[in-house]
């Protein structure tokens, strides 16, 4: 509702624009206003039109797109690259793949953020995970911000992993990572540090969304990705600060008997409930 009253209030503040330059342009005739002053005049108008239309046609989409949730198959969509035009889903193959965007080109935290990733690039492989980064700029400017990246993170080689352009932010708007608080110097919205992992049938396995100005610890990222992987394939949870080789939840919804069976070295620990729902197991 929120989003809707604001589209229809920047529609009326364009119209109202609209009509303002209208009326200026007769008062100058009028007046005999030399042209300059009458094109200084429009110019601002012009100006301030444009931030409106901009502004009105990211709304709209808003108001129209559909968020990706857990579950659902992630968007095929296709964008250029700094590696050539890219479509996702071929681009993953059978592999696990990690979308994450970046507010702008040559900005300090996104700088050190694609640089950690670069450095834990062999992590990714080594858990069949393929890097996929998202900034609003175009290819031209990803291909030169690279070279910072490379630089201020002593990195050095190919890098390993694409940056899709998206100037026109239409894949920033259409998966939700707009930043309503953060916006360029012309008045354009930015994305916020987005980070979507897509397991091999396609599938949202899980999404996080930070502001533009907190970096992610992507440390944090690779346990998540062991815990998705592992609780793919086996009837266990990860609890709180897990690391891979830690003891792992046997599930609730896993009776007794078929426990004793499946994890066999689990232990049920005792509460004041009564309750034997904490089990806990080695890695299985």
């Amino acid at each position: 509702m929120v989003l809707q009253q604001t589209v229809a209030t920047i529609t009326k503040v364009s119209s109202l624009i609209d009509r303002l330059g209208s009326r200026w342009a007769r008062n100058s005739r009028a007046r005999g206003h030399s042209s300059s002053q009458s094109l200084s005049r429009r110019w601002v108008v012009n100006c301030i039109h444009l931030r409106c239309s901009r502004s009105l046609a990211i709304l709209h989409l808003l108001a129209s797109g559909k968020m990706v949730n857990l579950g659902d198959v992630f968007p095929n969509f296709s964008a250029d690259s700094t590696v050539g035009s890219i479509k996702l889903h071929t681009f993953l193959g059978d592999s696990w793949g990690i979308l994450f965007s970046h507010p702008a080109d040559y900005t300090p935290v996104c700088t050190t953020e694609l640089g950690r990733v670069a450095k834990l690039a062999p992590e990714f492989t080594k858990r069949d995970v393929k890097l996929l980064a998202i900034s609003c700029d175009s290819v031209e400017d990803h291909l030169g911000w690279i070279k910072d990246i490379q630089a201020y993170n002593s990195l050095s080689g190919d890098f390993p992993y694409p940056i899709i352009a998206d100037q026109n932010r239409d894949l920033a708007v259409t998966l939700g990572m707009i930043d309503p608080d953060e916006k360029n110097a012309a008045g354009m919205p930015l994305t916020c540090r987005a980070v979507f992992v897509i397991g091999p049938d396609k599938k949202l396995k899980l999404s996080i969304l930070y502001p533009a100005t907190t970096g992610r610890n992507f440390d944090e990222i690779l346990r998540v990705i062991d815990s998705l992987q592992l609780t793919a394939v086996k009837k266990v949870a990860t609890p709180a600060d897990w690391k891979k080789g830690d003891h792992c939840m046997v599930v609730p919804s896993i009776p007794a008997d078929e426990a004793k069976k499946v994890f066999p070295e689990h232990k049920v620990h005792e509460v004041p409930s009564g309750k034997h729902y904490l089990r806990t197991t080695p890695l299985p």
